[in-house]
């Protein structure tokens, strides 16, 4: 039998994750979801998304930290419009 560590699978199977593109697609996936979410620019979004995804392993994570923040820190860019006087 083969002793097989722990950290050897955890590798593997962070490789085989990494190589043959679940990553790219849940990353390019949440960059999408976040230019949604704030109404961004989507190439800037999927940018950042590719970016990520060259990260083996923490893509994801980034991404996934990137989304959950996106919608928390909206501009303000536009004044809202008066009322009109009754």
């Amino acid at each position: 039998m083969n002793d097989v560590s722990l950290a050897w699978i955890v590798y593997k199977i962070g490789w085989v994750f990494y190589a043959l593109g679940p990553q790219m697609v849940i990353c390019m996936l949440l960059g999408y979801l976040a230019a949604r979410k704030t109404a961004g620019d989507l190439l800037n979004w999927l940018i950042v998304a590719f970016l990520a995804a060259l990260v083996p392993l923490a893509g994801v994570l980034i991404m996934l930290g990137l989304w959950w923040r996106a919608g928390a820190e909206l501009p303000q860019s536009t004044p809202r419009k008066a009322e009109p006087p009754a």
